[in-house]
């Protein structure tokens, strides 16, 4: 999908590629993010908060087993 947006956009008008831009990052957020298969390790932080600095925490960013069923 994104190699056709690169043909369009290199033949496309100058004017037309802020609203081709617009649709491709459309098209990205509506894809569907399919599970990494054969990941059978844990990782550092896969289930609690990261240490940013100053105070700052950033919450786990992987998707629980029991979360993607209620999704």
């Amino acid at each position: 999908m994104l190699m056709s947006y690169v043909c369009v956009m290199s033949t496309a008008a100058v004017e037309l590629l802020p609203n081709i831009y617009r649709v491709l990052i459309k098209d990205l957020s509506e894809q569907k993010i399919l599970v990494r298969p054969g990941r059978s390790y844990r990782r550092k932080y896969d289930n609690k908060a990261r240490y940013k600095g100053k105070g700052i925490y950033v919450l786990p960013a992987k998707v629980l087993e029991k979360e993607r069923a209620v999704a």
